[in-house]
């Protein structure tokens, strides 16, 4: 066990992108020196370099993802697990990259004088407006970006219930 990560609270995380024909996977794996394992310290640069970054892709049966969309959940999960199983990756953490042409992004400009409450409602109305699907269709979030000109910039994602329950059953 890593005692600095237990202090820290420090992950190790996976990222996962799932294409219509590939699984891709990056992680960082913790390289063993004399059959222990080799601990990361921040201050320790050395010993920085001892983290290896592993990059595996593995074939999707056809029709599994089509077009973004999950078909065979059951054979996704099988073959994240096989490559999984295969790689030793040992994380519960996992950045999952969605296919952008299934995400609706947009940036909303309003006035600097708008408040907070204000601003929640005109989010709620122009997203209403704005997407090309039904609010009811979509999960969505919006968040306010930090900017110094005289305007508000919210930046608004969406993506459709269908797209994102495929990947999370």
């Amino acid at each position: 066990m890593n005692l600095f990560n237990l202090l820290t609270k420090e992950k190790n995380v996976a990222g996962l992108e799932i294409d219509d024909s590939v699984i891709r996977v990056a992680f960082f794996k913790t390289q063993k020196k004399n059959n222990t394992l080799h601990f990361i310290n921040k201050q320790d640069s050395e010993n920085l370099n001892k983290r290896e970054l592993v990059i595996l892709e593995e074939k999707l049966p056809s029709n599994t993802v089509v077009e973004g969309v999950v078909v065979n959940n059951v054979l996704l999960a099988k073959t994240i697990k096989n490559i999984w199983d295969k790689a030793k990756i040992n994380t519960l953490y996992t950045i999952v990259a969605i296919p952008d042409d299934q995400i609706y992004l947009r940036i909303f400009t309003f006035p600097k004088t708008v408040d907070e409450l204000r601003l929640k409602d005109a989010m709620s109305l122009s997203s209403n407006f704005q997407l090309p699907l039904k609010a009811e269709d979509v999960y969505s979030d919006w968040e306010k970006v930090e900017n110094n000109k005289s305007t508000n910039e919210v930046l608004l994602s969406a993506i459709p219930k269908i797209i994102a329950d495929g990947y999370i059953k």
